[in-house]
């Protein structure tokens, strides 16, 4: 028998996470935690002096998109599901990392090399600035221009109940905002008992954000994507 699975992710990407677990056996619960808006600032000029562009999500691919279109100089992905998103919107040069902000510096040296000018980060806000960590650890130079933000949703009880979120099992936690968020919420709802859940964290780095709440209930897949994250349930 599946899983009843919380997902909190914003509507868009809840839904596209909610029929890959129905394609699994399981049934998904949606109670949204945080919402996607564009900043609409345009990026930092001048726009040919950019060896490349990096994405750490595919919410930046639509702005990079819109100024960049079918832009030749090389995506460089943080994982194969931005990466994919990236290609769907025309980019012919697109790679994909292996699903780590911390590792993405030294692909990109990899590819690049030393020599190469600096890249652009299309970015969210608020981030944890491990991406840019990365890439100062292999001397590669950037901009960083905030092309979303992710603004933290507060559902109530009546939010809660509506969702069917009493009745989860399990709760996929993609984010270091989404588990401050789950902590808020259950603070939020005093009565309500998260001692039955398993919380499938995308990171060690998530499940610790956690803190007591996910003592003992963490699990974390060996390669920090969505589909290793699922295949946990099936195990």
């Amino acid at each position: 028998m599946g899983a009843t699975v919380l997902v909190l992710r914003e509507e868009d990407s809840a839904r596209r996470t909610a029929d890959l677990l129905r394609r699994r056996g399981h049934a998904p619960v949606c109670l949204p935690l945080e919402r996607i808006e564009a900043t609409g600032e345009p990026p930092p000029p001048p726009p040919g002096a950019w060896s490349g562009f990096c994405i750490t999500s595919g919410h930046a691919v639509a702005p990079l998109a819109a100024r960049f279109a079918s832009d030749p100089r090389p995506v460089f992905a943080v994982g194969e599901a931005s990466a994919r998103a990236a290609l769907d919107a025309g980019f012919p040069a697109v790679l994909a990392g292996r699903g780590a902000a911390e590792d993405l510096g030294a692909e990109v040296l990899a590819h690049i090399g030393a020599g190469a000018g600096p890249l652009l980060y299309a970015a969210g806000e608020p981030r944890t600035g491990t991406l840019e960590a990365g890439l100062r650890a292999v001397g590669l130079g950037f901009r960083a221009w905030e092309v979303y933000r992710t603004v933290a949703l507060e559902p109530g009880a009546e939010a809660f109940a509506t969702s069917g979120g009493a009745r989860a099992n399990a709760v996929l936690v993609l984010s270091v905002g989404q588990a401050t968020g789950l902590l808020r919420l259950f603070h939020r709802l005093p009565g309500t008992d998260p001692g039955g859940l398993l919380f499938l964290c995308l990171s060690p780095r998530i499940a610790a954000a956690l803190g007591p709440l996910g003592a003992g209930r963490t699990r974390v897949p060996a390669a920090p994507r969505l589909e290793a994250l699922l295949d946990l349930l099936d195990a």
